[in-house]
């Protein structure tokens, strides 16, 4: 296949067709196994994202809605002052780089295409290998992670992801679409969110004003960050969630140390617009009901997410 072929063509094998065969019918097994080589889509699909082509490229996932992109990325340069940029959801303290989007600046930095040789699953062909005969999964969230912010680019991470899994800070209780904005409301009441976001003037959404910043260290952790992730490549820096409602995250890796940027708060009466929305929990209880005569689509008992 033209992915397994690009693969073995990167890692230069000796006999890349064989390579590329055996990758292919070991694939064809567990298709999900492609998600551990995201960050070196930027190589692999060089002909449709190169530098010469794109100024970025990066990946999603697909139980996410998007907002207005155009809008964040207009009117918020920093987004492309730094290599890498992910979003998060009330979880920054999880130094690591969100499937649900991460983008990589090549033009800012031709290096972000070659931080896999960061994580040594990704490095060689033996890596490779492991990754495929062992299942090591999670490699995106994990290893290449764990590379990139110890190899000295510059990543940011934005508070602007909306999540539905019971996250402490930013737990979705209604979410809509509205003008081409996607905006989330805090407040515990289904039917007192609908009032707030039904007066929420999508005009009124501020440019953010930094207020102070901190500096953190960035610590590896094997308790209370990124569960999911193996303990080997988990990292944190040790603040309480409490402290991130209204924060960027700007990374530094010359010294080891986390800038922490504190911001003036986004959130106006219990209304934050949201760069994506992450479906996570409430895709498992997914009861489209097309008969309503309102373009609504429940999700259990009281979440749904509005067309308008």
């Amino acid at each position: 296949s033209f992915f397994t072929d690009r693969l073995c063509e990167i890692y230069n094998t000796e006999n890349p067709h064989l390579c590329s065969v055996t990758l292919f019918e070991i694939l064809k097994k567990n298709i999900q196994l492609m998600l551990d080589f995201r960050g070196m889509y930027g190589l692999i699909f060089q002909e449709w994202v190169g530098v010469s082509y794109c100024d970025s490229w990066g990946w999603t996932d697909i139980d996410t809605v998007y907002g207005n992109l155009s809008y964040w990325f207009d009117n918020y340069q920093m987004l492309f002052q730094h290599d890498l940029i992910t979003f998060a959801g009330g979880d920054a303290r999880s130094l690591y780089l969100r499937g649900q989007f991460t983008l990589h600046n090549q033009k800012l930095n031709r290096k972000v295409n070659y931080l896999w040789k960061e994580c040594h699953l990704l490095s060689n062909i033996w890596g490779l290998v492991e990754i495929v005969n062992n299942k090591r999964g999670i490699i995106d969230e994990g290893c290449y992670s764990y590379g990139a912010f110890r190899s000295g680019v510059s990543i940011l991470i934005i508070p602007l992801q909306i999540q539905t899994w019971g996250n402490p800070v930013f737990n979705s209780y209604l979410t809509v679409l509205k003008n081409n904005t996607l905006l989330s409301c805090l407040h515990d009441s289904v039917s007192e969110c609908e009032k707030r976001l039904d007066d929420y003037d999508v005009g009124r959404i501020k440019i953010y004003r930094e207020i102070k910043f901190y500096y953190f260290e960035m610590v590896h952790k094997s308790e209370g960050c990124a569960w999911w992730v193996p303990d080997e490549f988990k990292s944190c820096c040790d603040v309480d969630y409490k402290d991130l409602k209204n924060q960027f995250f700007v990374m530094s890796y010359s010294d080891g140390r986390v800038k922490f940027i504190h911001y003036e708060s986004f959130i106006q009466n219990q209304i934050i617009p949201a760069i994506q929305l992450h479906f996570q929990t409430w895709k498992t209880n997914f009861k489209p009901d097309y008969s309503k005569s309102e373009s609504k689509i429940w999700y259990g008992d009281n979440k749904f997410i509005d067309y308008q």
